[in-house]
């Protein structure tokens, strides 16, 4: 059995005062703390074979305490990135 554990990034600096570009937002002092805990959770589940995550700064950042404990590498996938919409099919 497969299983896929979704994540949401940690606390973030905060969207309405970051000037640069969104995906430069990192995690806020307490984000950073709250990667820890969780991937102090997520190593009491089950085994982890890979890790993918968003570009975005504060996404990598989230999950790599788990990947580093896990000397694992952070596979960065741009389908994984925030959008404001899709491309419509071709042909539609």
């Amino acid at each position: 059995m497969l299983t896929i554990d979704l994540v949401r990034h940690m606390k973030a600096k905060n969207r309405r005062k970051w000037t640069a570009p969104h995906d430069e937002r990192p995690l806020s002092k307490l984000g950073l703390r709250q990667a820890s805990f969780h991937a102090a959770a997520m190593l009491e589940g089950d085994p982890i074979v890979a890790i993918y995550s968003s570009p975005a700064v504060r996404c990598p950042t989230t999950i790599r305490p788990v990947a580093e404990r896990l000397g694992i590498e952070v596979q960065i996938d741009q389908l994984l990135a925030e959008t404001d919409g899709y491309a419509e099919p071709a042909g539609w």
